[in-house]
């Protein structure tokens, strides 16, 4: 050991500063990563080499270090001042600490390996700059041994950035980071047509995005190899826009584009009427090629701390005046599997103080045209940090969510045109968060987590992720770290989201719901409803997101919503699994000028045998407006039954969530869209009506017995679409459109008109009284003819043995029909059985000044009646335009009658009554297509 008075000067021969140097050769093996944040003294940096700046600046020079060039295990200390040119390989050191500028020089092929490498006081790791990229070939390996303790709270077989230190790498990237086939690829194939011109060499390493189901392929295997998901070459040659690579492809990929016609798809541009100006009408399905090679590499030592334990590089910066720039480099073999905050690249809560305050955003901090590959822990993690960019860039072979928003506040961020392939879930002891766990009810780990939704992303990709391809949780309120930062991410307004395409993903393409109720990552279903003033929505203060331009296929799951009054323009969705589109939507929603294809020219691969029949769009209650969209080669053929909460929709419109009203008449809200080749929709049969129902142990629940069909897509418009019941045909049916499978008859055409009767609401005021929402009783309903011969039944049996849906009791009456209404378990708590000594119903859809129906209503025959009243709108309260029905002599005089009588068949405890409509203009002025507009609910009450 010995020691010296070290001077360091500026580059025109100023002394800056001196200072007695302990020089030690030998030094330690660094430090490790920590948990946690947990911050151990790291004692091989406490003796650091430091070079002699008077006597030259490249590393190569022996003067440099007085002499002797730092050995294998050797500590390094470039001081602050210095300018050091690094100009050959390193051996092993051990920390390397940079508090002046450490510079790959120009043109060089150089290795530099440390355990660990800390970038601070203003110091600077450099390779190029932005007008002049690194041309030579540079390579970083983080080597650490020590996976338990800390540097500086940032762990260790990293490269640590903090206190104004810089981080910047400008890489010669290729011209074309990532781009798609322009021709099928066969299996056993070496050679690829690509989209456009390359200039990529021979040896880079590159990409193939699948073109199938994730989940078929997922089930078929024990592994899910790059045969047959995303898969990984080398490449051999390289000629403007063909390549050909050393091994052969594992699986066909598909690489053509398809165009859609007036008489289908097709794969040529054909005649197309398109139902809107900017509507959709391509389809790109063909697979992502990419070039994860670059000439600058950051990665982690190929040790067996890293085989057994996946102990990677990374990359962590922390402090607002520090700098990331990474433009053109590759990581590889990067993040520590189960260790917290230890990520490929990682910004680490520069933007917000720990009491919530906001310190500002990054300025310049980037990663561009880059690759991060074979990560045991996510791939790109901004934490608490605002105005990131990241662009270009390649994520594949990931462990975890790939790009990862963390705590909620992360905001004014630009993640765009990046492709992430082949992200899985970690074993469940390495997983940090719940939700990237496999297995999860809402998915597994996603190629895009996005807690926030005040970011720009446009023009992204994620393609072979075990859970949805992008997940958007945006949570009441932050958590973690930045739990203090007072905003409410649910509420925030959406920046734009335009032009991302997902596929062959295990979950959903697309998921906005399940948003994070806790640090721990526990989730919950909850609308994202975003506000004007970003506070609690109130009805007053909603604004609507639009969500443009998006490509979702061959998922298993197109796209899953719980958003308030969304806008959904230009989407395209094709050969997803079950359901295209679907999810909870508030009325004022609307998808659009989108294209929407059950199955396409790409179908090599058979359907999955146990999926969900395909369905288009599912409306929530007609809760959407579905309007100016084309939907192609949707079918009704592979319908099944379900034993449990009704069957499987399948076709261009679901109707199995038509739960809430009798007669649905949303459909109005649907107009202008254009079905080529394709089913309009199977009448799902409610549980009752099915062959396998059995009451004891289905849901016991009901859906609408007709639904209005204003535009002619099940029969003649006008018409309704009806389930093909005795109670329910009226005299003028005929077949509807929908093409059901074999010994499934259950869709008419029927003229109508059809009233809903629903709302039960009995014994106000009484100890056993029960609102409608909490009305669960069984409900018996007969319709007879003029003789009192029944001509069918409908009965939905109680809901309060029934684990979903147990409230929804109605049944659909038509124009001049007769039905007797009875609760035979009413009330189902007591014995005997007793009939309501109060009741209220709504009767709907009343609109013609001839429209009628006569009720025989369940009601106490002992009870001094005290009134029947026929009220507009629901919740049975009487004012003055309530109408007071008169008592008359006989059942067959209150229908002959106009709708002002009753009579009381007191020993069959029935009251009878003609319902008639009041005069249409009690709903002038109501918003048209508005529910008050479409339905004009009546309200029936006795007592």
């Amino acid at each position: 050991m010995s020691r010296k008075l070290v001077c360091w000067f500026s580059q025109i021969g100023v002394v800056l500063s001196c200072t007695l140097i302990v020089a030690c050769g030998g030094g330690g093996g660094g430090g490790a990563a920590g948990v946690g944040g947990t911050n151990t003294p790291d004692t091989s940096a406490t003796s650091p080499i430091t070079p002699e700046v008077q006597r030259g600046l490249n590393w190569s020079d022996a003067a440099t270090w007085g002499g002797t060039k730092p050995v294998a295990g050797a500590a390094v200390l470039v001081p602050a001042g210095m300018r050091l040119l690094l100009d050959e390989d390193t051996p092993a050191l051990g920390a390397l600490t940079i508090e002046g500028e450490l510079i790959f020089k120009s043109d060089t092929t150089a290795q530099l390996r440390a355990s660990t490498i800390m970038v601070r006081a203003n110091g600077a790791l450099r390779a190029g700059t932005a007008l002049a990229p690194f041309t030579g070939r540079a390579t970083i390996t983080l080597t650490s041994m020590d996976n338990t303790a800390s540097l500086t709270g940032m762990g260790t077989r990293g490269i640590l950035v903090s206190s104004g230190g810089k981080l910047e790498l400008f890489g010669k990237a290729p011209t074309v980071a990532w781009t798609r086939l322009n021709a099928h690829a066969q299996a056993g194939s070496k050679t690829l047509t690509l989209d456009r011109p390359v200039d990529w060499r021979a040896g880079d390493q590159i990409v193939v995005a699948p073109t199938e189901w994730y989940s078929n392929v997922w089930q078929a295997q024990s592994v899910h190899d790059a045969s047959t998901a995303t898969q990984r070459l080398t490449l051999a040659t390289s000629s403007a826009n063909i390549i050909t690579t050393a091994g052969a492809m594992g699986a066909f990929r598909w690489g053509q584009m398809q165009y859609i016609t007036d008489k289908g798809m097709s794969l040529a541009r054909g005649t197309f009427t398109k139902p809107h100006p900017d509507a959709a009408d391509t389809l790109d399905e063909r697979a992502q090629v990419g070039n994860l090679s670059r000439n600058i590499v950051i990665q982690g030592a190929d040790d067996a701390l890293w085989a057994s334990a996946g102990f990677g590089a990374h990359v962590m910066v922390m402090d607002l005046a520090s700098s990331l720039q990474l433009d053109g480099v590759e990581l590889r073999r990067m993040g520590q599997a189960g260790i917290t905050g230890r990520y490929p690249i990682h910004w680490h809560l520069l933007s917000y103080a720990a009491d919530g305050s906001t310190l500002g955003d990054v300025t310049n901090h980037f990663v561009r045209n880059s690759s991060v590959w074979d990560s045991r822990h996510r791939c790109m993690v901004i934490h608490g940090t605002n105005g990131v960019e990241l662009t270009n860039n390649i994520c594949y072979d990931i462990k975890g969510h790939a790009i990862f928003l963390e705590d909620a506040v992360e905001r004014r961020n630009r993640i765009e045109g990046n492709l992430v392939l082949r992200v899985r879930s970690p074993i469940n002891a390495l997983a940090l968060t719940e939700h990237e766990k496999a297995g999860h009810m809402c998915g597994a780990s996603a190629a895009y987590w996005l807690t926030n939704p005040d970011n720009t992303v446009r023009n992204n990709v994620a393609a072979d992720a075990q859970g949805n391809g992008f997940w958007l949780s945006y949570p009441e309120k932050p958590v973690k770290q930045n739990k203090l930062v007072p905003i409410r991410p649910n509420n925030m307004q959406h920046g734009p989201f335009e032009f991302n395409a997902s596929h062959s993903n295990g979950n959903n393409g697309l998921m906005l719901e399940c948003a994070m109720t806790d640090d721990a990552g526990n989730l919950t279903l909850l609308n994202y409803a975003p506000t004007s003033d970003g506070k609690v929505f109130d009805y007053t203060n909603g604004v609507s997101p639009t969500l443009k331009g998006i490509t979702t296929t061959k998922n298993n799951g197109g796209y899953v919503n719980r958003v308030i009054k969304p806008i959904y323009e230009q989407w395209v969705a094709a050969d997803n699994l079950g359901r295209a589109i679907s999810g909870a939507v508030q009325y004022g929603s609307s998808m659009k000028h989108s294209l929407i294809i059950g199955k396409s020219l790409n179908n090599r691969q058979a359907y999955p045998s146990d999926a969900d029949p395909q369905l288009g769009i599912a409306s929530y209650h007609s809760q959407m407006d579905i309007s100016l969209n084309t939907f192609v080669n949707f079918s009704n053929a592979g319908y099944v039954l379900t034993g449990n909460g009704g069957d499987v929709a399948s076709g261009t419109f679901g109707m199995n969530d038509y739960y809430i009203r009798p007669v649905e008449k949303g459909m109005w809200r649907n107009p202008g869209n254009k079905l080529i080749t394709t089913d309009p929709g199977y009448r799902s049969l409610p549980p009752h009506m099915q062959a396998n129902y059995t009451p004891a142990t289905n849901n016991n629940w009901t859906l609408a017995g007709a639904v209005w069909d204003p535009h002619g897509y099940w029969g003649a418009a006008g018409r309704y679409s009806v389930l093909d019941s005795p109670f329910l045909r009226s005299s003028d049916c005929t077949a509807s459109n929908s093409i059901y499978p074999a010994n499934i008859a259950n869709g008419l055409s029927c003229a109508g008109p059809y009233y809903g009767v629903l709302g039960f609401e009995v014994n106000r005021g009484l100890a056993s009284a029960t609102d409608p929402y909490a009305f669960k009783e069984t409900l018996d309903v007969t319709r007879l003819d003029a003789a009192d011969n029944v001509l069918g039944t409908w009965r939905v049996e109680r809901g309060d043995i029934s684990n979903f849906l147990g409230g929804m009791r109605h049944f659909t009456a038509i124009k001049g029909g007769i039905y007797k209404i009875r609760f035979p378990e009413f009330p189902n708590s007591s014995s005997p059985k007793s009939a309501p000594k109060w009741l209220n119903l709504g009767i709907e859809n009343m609109v013609s000044s001839t429209d009628s129906v006569l009720l025989g209503v369940h009601f106490d025959g002992g009870v001094a009646l005290k009134g029947v009243y026929l009220s507009p709108g629901g919740g049975g309260d009487l004012g003055t335009n309530s109408r007071v029905m008169t008592l008359a002599a006989s059942k067959a005089a209150v229908a002959a009658g106009a709708g002002n009588t009753y009579w009381r068949d007191t020993a069959n405890q029935l009251i009878w009554v003609k319902v008639t409509p009041f005069a249409v203009n009690y709903w002038s002025g109501t918003a048209a297509g508005s529910d008050d507009d479409l339905y004009r609910v009546l309200s029936l009450r006795i007592e």
